[in-house]
């Protein structure tokens, strides 16, 4: 426990924030910004007694940050890309990226190094990816709409080997915990293509007396 509670301490690592091609710092140089309701997140040991009142780059975010780093630069690079822009509304997605990375690989930062980029909607379906030339990330967060263009384009690998460790090491179904529409979205001729991470519900707005009279 001890050592969990340490590990980010003891390795002197925390996410960095780029912007415009320069470091802008961890969330310890006082220039991050609180991530909204980010009291509610769930809390991890690594982040020591303070808790949910912790200051750390899985509760912090950089306005506009076009990508952020953490590792040792020399290590084995993973590259993740996420949709969604660095300001108030919508900072709190790559946030639980960033915690889910460090949750990962948070005793290998010294044989990894992580980026998390910024990419926008076009980007992650359309930019080119994985051919000469070009970047070829990790994983991609992209919306279910936009899925089947890069399958189309076999930049897609196919998860099937994926879902039968998982049943292996687990002896349950991954799949399971999938909302019922994710074989359409996700599974294209017998194979998963992507896996859902997170889902939103849209709200319609009408003027109360639309309706009356």
């Amino acid at each position: 426990a001890t050592l969990l509670a340490t590990a980010w301490a003891a390795a002197k690592q925390d996410w960095i924030a780029w912007k415009d091609g320069k470091n802008q710092g961890d969330p310890s140089s006082g220039r991050w910004h609180r991530i909204p309701r980010s009291e509610r997140f769930q809390n991890f040991s690594w982040e020591g007694e303070e808790g949910r009142r912790a200051v750390n780059g899985y509760r912090y975010f950089f306005k506009d940050a076009s990508h952020y780093t953490i590792g040792n630069e020399l290590g084995e690079r993973i590259e993740v890309w996420q949709p969604f822009a660095e300001d108030f509304p919508d900072s709190a997605v790559c946030a639980n990226i960033r915690g889910a990375l460090f949750n990962l690989y948070q005793h290998n930062l010294s044989q990894v190094h992580l980026t998390v980029r910024n990419s926008g909607w076009f980007n992650v379906s359309k930019e080119p990816i994985c051919q000469e030339g070009a970047p070829c990330p990790n994983l991609i967060l992209l919306g279910s709409s936009q899925l089947a263009e890069r399958v189309v384009a076999h930049r897609v690998r196919v998860l099937n080997h994926f879902m039968d460790l998982y049943l292996q090491q687990k002896l349950a179904r991954l799949q399971d915990d999938f909302p019922s529409v994710a074989y359409y979205q996700y599974f294209f001729h017998a194979h998963w293509m992507g896996i859902p991470f997170l889902s939103d519900v849209r709200l319609l707005a009408f003027n109360k007396t639309t309706l009356t009279g």
